[in-house]
């Protein structure tokens, strides 16, 4: 069985089901606004959706079919730069025409679409997205097949929160099974809707979350020097940007290298947060990592044991006596 994990953005539910795949992880990405048919209105659950997915990818290509001339019908092919070429196939064209709910999501041109509606790749991709309008008015229910040899299908979780212009952002990454074809099923074929902004990305191309793989912090020594340590992480896009929170007073985490060093100035235990931030746009990848510290507290030095020392007056005696003696030993001679 395959896991699914869904970055839960705005109305969703999520099914997938699969043939002749196991032990593999799948994440998607969704967030849907009821926009009714405005191109200009608002839509921070798909934006921030589009924006979590495209974070996970460096060096992707996204398509808004402006060079493609409208009215161009389904087969046609568009360039995706490193992640090779996308031949559209099915009951597609290329329009500008806005209305019914549906428009562009960027640019002026968008595909108009409603079933067996086929995207094929040159080479073997392990993430895409998209942005779709105007689904579910005519209780249309979407749901995709990605395949290579063997074929996976995910229930793409839109509802209807709009009943004329909803817009809703997709993303899938299946690093476990890349995939050369995309095939979009629609419960109703006469449920129409535009697709827009395409994006796919190889397995070079995705970027892995960040995590921080320390699992715990050296002990120290209050007002001794700390050993310097490197907090490790794995993932992300190079540079990390490192930070902490609740460190005891005297110790620093750098923010570039994440070396933990200084010379505490208190004791106990403390409880630090440490954050790992990477380069990704339009949205960071970060990781957040609670750890338990143990500073001791300085041990008191003993007293030196005092010297029994003599009075002044058996100062005088003892030397009194040692004279008499070197005097008596000198006659003796």
């Amino acid at each position: 069985m395959r896991v699914l994990h869904t970055l839960r953005i705005g109305i969703l539910s999520a099914g997938l089901a699969s043939a002749g795949l196991a032990n593999a992880a799948v994440e998607t990405f969704f967030g849907e606004d009821a926009v009714n048919g405005s191109a200009s209105a608002p839509r921070p659950q798909s934006d921030a959706a589009r924006d979590a997915f495209i974070a996970r990818l460096n060096g992707a290509n996204t398509e808004n079919f402006d060079a493609i001339s409208a009215g161009t019908p389904a087969p046609f092919s568009v360039n995706m730069g490193a992640s090779g070429t996308a031949t559209l196939s099915g009951s597609a064209t290329v329009t500008n025409l806005l209305g019914a709910g549906r428009f562009p999501t960027s640019g002026s041109n968008f595909i108009e679409t409603s079933t067996n509606f086929t995207i094929s790749f040159s080479l073997p991709q392990t993430a895409f997205g998209f942005y779709a309008t105007d689904i579910s008015d005519f209780g249309g229910q979407l749901s995709i097949t990605y395949s290579d040899g063997t074929s996976s299908t995910v229930a793409v979780p839109h509802s209807n929160p709009a009943a004329d212009g909803s817009v809703f952002y997709y993303g899938l990454i299946d690093m476990d099974n890349p995939f050369v074809s995309v095939v979009f099923n629609n419960s109703n074929a006469t449920d129409i809707f535009g697709f827009d902004d395409l994006t796919a990305g190889t397995a070079a191309q995705v970027v892995p979350p960040v995590s921080i793989a320390t699992a715990n912090l050296p002990a120290g020594m209050q007002g001794k020097d700390y050993l310097p340590f490197t907090v490790e992480a794995t993932g992300g896009l190079a540079p990390l940007t490192w930070s902490a929170n609740n460190l005891p007073a005297g110790l620093l985490l750098d923010p570039v290298t994440g070396v933990l060093s200084g010379k505490p100035t208190q004791s106990g235990t403390f409880t630090v947060e440490i954050s790992a931030t990477d380069a990704s746009s339009p949205t960071s990848l970060s990781d957040t990592k609670s750890f338990t510290i143990e500073i001791s507290a300085v041990q008191a030095t003993a007293a030196p044991t005092p010297v029994p020392t003599l009075g002044i007056w058996a100062t005088v005696a003892l030397s009194s006596l040692l004279a008499l003696f070197g005097w008596t030993r000198r006659r003796q001679h």
